[in-house]
């Protein structure tokens, strides 16, 4: 399901626990269809309806848009493999050191727009290991 555009019982969105608002921007919508399935309710699909959502188009293009995004985004990757039991640390470590040491050869390649996305990678990993340390302090 795509959390961009939904219709729900109210009653039963609340009985799920609604959003999960450890999420801040992706991943929260994917999460809320796995809380569904596990409550034994259905997700139904309306072929004659329409919506569009145009990915991105709210937000400019730019180093701080890059930077918001792909942090959120491996954020939420993990915290979400972390709510449905499926984190990996091998994962999390090839991911922060792949996009560590991406940043360094993007820097070194003068491509400072890659490099600002491996930086904010980097830095949304950590936020997640900040995120589990928290939790188990």
């Amino acid at each position: 399901m795509i959390g961009a555009t939904f219709l729900c019982d109210t009653k039963k969105f609340i009985e799920i626990g609604m959003f999960d608002e450890d999420f801040f921007f992706y991943w929260e919508d994917i999460e809320l269809s796995q809380r569904i399935k596990s409550f034994k309710y259905k997700i139904y699909e309306s072929q004659r309806s329409k919506a569009t959502h145009r990915n991105g188009n709210s937000s400019l293009v730019g180093f701080k848009t890059d930077f918001i995004r792909y942090g959120n985004f491996i954020f939420g990757e993990f915290l979400y493999d972390y709510k449905i039991k499926k984190i990996r640390t091998l994962k999390l470590l090839r991911k922060l050191s792949q996009n560590i040491l991406l940043l360094i050869v993007n820097i070194f390649l003068l491509k400072f727009r890659n490099a600002n996305i491996c930086f904010s990678k980097v830095l949304g990993i950590i936020r997640f290991m900040w995120f589990i340390l928290k939790r188990y302090l």
